[in-house]
């Protein structure tokens, strides 16, 4: 089934995009934990916390990884924010 070949060609992606390369196994952990917080997907975050830990990532590290996804996010808030404020205060064209 193609499903099936779909489910086989992202685990085969997941596998190498966690290799450790430039960044090393823990950093990528902490990506992913962070981006899981920003995505507001538990599996992620319950999978990614484990194995950022299990890769030698401290609480400190994580909660920092979990602080600058929201600073990223807030900023994106803001900057969208500031764009739909000034749509909307635009004097109409005559």
């Amino acid at each position: 089934m193609e499903e099936d070949k779909l489910q086989q060609a992202y685990m085969a992606y997941h596998k190498v995009a966690y290799e450790p390369g430039t960044l090393d196994k823990k950093t990528k952990e902490l990506i992913a934990l962070a981006v899981g917080t920003a995505i507001k997907c538990q599996y992620c975050i319950d999978a990614h916390s484990q194995k950022a830990k299990v890769n030698g990532a401290t609480s400190q590290e994580m909660k920092e990884a979990i602080y600058v996804a929201a600073a990223v996010c807030a900023g994106a808030t803001l900057s969208y924010g500031k764009k739909a404020w000034a749509e909307q205060t635009q004097q109409p064209q005559v």
